[in-house]
């Protein structure tokens, strides 16, 4: 029987906007004059449950802007989840950066296009 290497139960993280700039100024402003307040707030994760058995490939797919790589770094521990249980059993290592897929010699698609 395999055992679970990665399991995730309810796990949701919420992020909190910021504004900078001239224009959130002047929203800034503008709100004081409304009574209803705009969301400072935007949910990354919300509810995500799975579980990977040992020996499992899993693939995470999803739209720009889904949560791919938030959920990736909250299994790897660099986000803390704002609920949920993150439970991992060995060792993780994360190769998401900002450059991954931005640089040829890092793509896979780009390696296998020269394989080929």
């Amino acid at each position: 029987m395999k055992r679970i290497s990665i399991s995730v139960s309810c796990v949701s993280l919420v992020f909190p906007k910021h504004n900078y700039g001239l224009f959130s100024l002047a929203r800034k402003f503008t709100n004081l004059f409304k009574k209803k307040r705009s969301d400072e707030s935007f949910t990354a994760l919300e509810e995500i449950n799975f579980e990977v058995l040992e020996g499992e490939v899993v693939g995470i797919i999803g739209r720009n802007g889904a949560g791919k790589s938030t959920l990736l770094r909250i299994i790897a521990g660099i986000y803390p989840p704002e609920s949920g249980i993150v439970r991992v059993r060995g060792k993780v290592s994360l190769l998401a950066s900002v450059g991954v897929g931005r640089k040829r010699e890092y793509s896979l698609v780009w390696f296998n296009y020269w394989i080929i």
